[in-house]
């Protein structure tokens, strides 16, 4: 996300991005965060799949027409969460620079 819109991002949606963030740091790994076609907030997230392997993995994290954070639960149900063409386009790419760079 560029500096320009994330200074207009609440506290909350800043403080929630920060946990992920700092999740991304602890691990070693990068990290990134977009807003999707449908006005989703998505994070990079690194799924430990073994011995410090990672696998890239966005989440949707928080519904910026809804102004809430996203439930596990919603996952899955929520047509508003269903994968945009730029989700799976972030995601192809992490997954190419991941084992390009020998992560996966």
């Amino acid at each position: 996300m560029q500096e320009k819109d994330k200074n207009s991002l609440s506290e909350e949606i800043k403080e929630i991005i920060k946990k992920y963030e700092d999740m991304a740091k602890e691990q070693h790994q990068s990290f990134t965060n977009f807003i999707s076609e449908n006005n989703i907030l998505y994070v990079l997230v690194w799924d430990d799949i073994i011995e410090d392997k990672y696998s890239p993995l966005f989440i949707p994290i928080f519904d910026l027409e809804k102004r809430r954070e996203v439930p596990v639960e919603d996952i899955g149900k929520d047509p508003r969460l269903e994968v945009t063409d730029r989700v799976v386009f972030m995601q192809k790419l992490f997954i190419k620079f991941a084992k390009e760079n020998s992560k996966i």
